[in-house]
């Protein structure tokens, strides 16, 4: 099943929106994610969190769940409620922007996520996906920025099929490969311990 998250970021264009959310079978927003459902005229099928930043509470239909957990942001409440256990794909949507703690807080529960190869996190410019320590391929066209990166260790790291590629780099503290460019339809990506962030231009 794929389900969706709508968090309270900055905004995404409703065309964009509705493109993602076009084979998504359940859409959760996260507490003010419900307000950005109401600009863009998306009936969310489940509204969570402590409903702090929830305008407009008296005038929804979809079903309401009052999390009041402060140990827990909002978006981390949707991700549980979302089960990726029992997920094909999770699509986060309009997790970054506004406050920048909220925006480096997403990152971090999204590098700490059980299942982070479901997990495909979406803003206005970009879609992120997350490759755990393996062998990974991706179909893209040639000219496509993409940026890898990393917040801790990776060990062995190879890209082939893009403009700057790599063999059996490591690193201790982080990667930062930022705009990098496809130059083949198929790029070749494996690394043997870490958790690396793609981020694809579209």
């Amino acid at each position: 099943m794929i389900k969706a998250i709508i968090a309270n970021g900055s905004a995404i264009s409703r065309q964009r929106l509705e493109d993602i959310l076009s084979e998504v079978e359940e859409i959760i927003a996260a507490d003010g994610g419900a307000n950005l459902c109401r600009e863009l005229g998306i009936e969310p099928d489940i509204i969570i969190g402590d409903l702090d930043s929830w305008q407009e509470q008296k005038s929804a239909s979809a079903q309401v769940l009052y999390l009041p957990d402060q140990e827990q942001t909002d978006l981390q409440k949707a991700i549980n409620y979302a089960d990726l256990a029992s997920c094909s794909k999770l699509k986060i949507i309009s997790a970054f922007g506004k406050r920048s703690d909220h925006s480096m807080v997403n990152m971090i529960i999204f590098a700490q996520s059980s299942y982070p190869e479901k997990l495909e996190i979406y803003d206005n410019f970009s879609k992120t996906i997350l490759f755990s320590a393996g062998e990974h391929q991706l179909q893209l066209e040639p000219g496509t920025l993409v940026s890898f990166y990393a917040f801790g260790q990776l060990e062995n790291l190879s890209l082939q099929g893009v403009k700057y590629e790599l063999k059996e780099k490591s690193y201790q503290q982080g990667f930062c490969g930022i705009s990098n460019e496809v130059s083949s339809k198929k790029i070749d990506l494996s690394f043997d311990k870490g958790l690396l962030f793609c981020a694809i231009a579209e």
